[in-house]
């Protein structure tokens, strides 16, 4: 993944062995936390970088999270949700697509067979994440630690 660089040039970041680590640690001094998931043959893996320190690995529960329901999800969703008529499918088609928890105001950094899924869909407690957390996501470590050092050039326009 190309990082952001000014005029449209893009660079790549070399990551150094213990350069994940920090990457999610330093944004996490600055107040935002940062979530990774990745697959294992365990099941979900979240690490939680909050406060300058990390926490985790943590394995979600398959009851939680499961693959495959992710994989069934993802047959119908999220293009699906155009024709829904009841706020209770979000609920519903989601069910199993969850994590024991995440932090307020997150940054969240998923493996990339996972960032076809938008994290404000994951559940906690029963619940979106999206409507009760403030999330973000980056599509890598190493470009979320080069975002703020870009050269960033505006021209007025708001965007995400």
């Amino acid at each position: 993944m190309a990082l952001p660089a000014a005029g449209g040039k893009s660079r790549f970041l070399g990551v150094k062995r213990e350069g994940p680590a920090a990457a999610a640690r330093d944004p996490s001094t600055r107040g935002i936390s940062v979530v990774t998931f990745a697959n294992s043959e365990a099941g979900l893996v979240r690490v939680v970088a909050s406060q300058g320190g990390l926490r985790g690995p943590f394995i979600e529960s398959s009851t939680t999270f499961s693959e495959a329901r992710l994989s069934e999800w993802s047959k119908s969703y999220p293009y699906g949700y155009r024709q829904v008529g009841d706020v209770n499918e979000f609920y519903t088609s989601t069910s199993g697509i969850g994590v024991a928890e995440i932090p307020d105001r997150s940054v969240v950094v998923a493996s990339t067979n996972l960032q076809a899924s938008p994290p404000n869909l994951l559940s906690v407690g029963g619940d979106l994440v999206g409507r009760t957390r403030r999330l973000a996501s980056a599509p890598s470590l190493a470009w979320l630690k080069a975002a703020p050092e870009s050269d960033k050039q505006y021209d007025g326009r708001i965007a995400a």
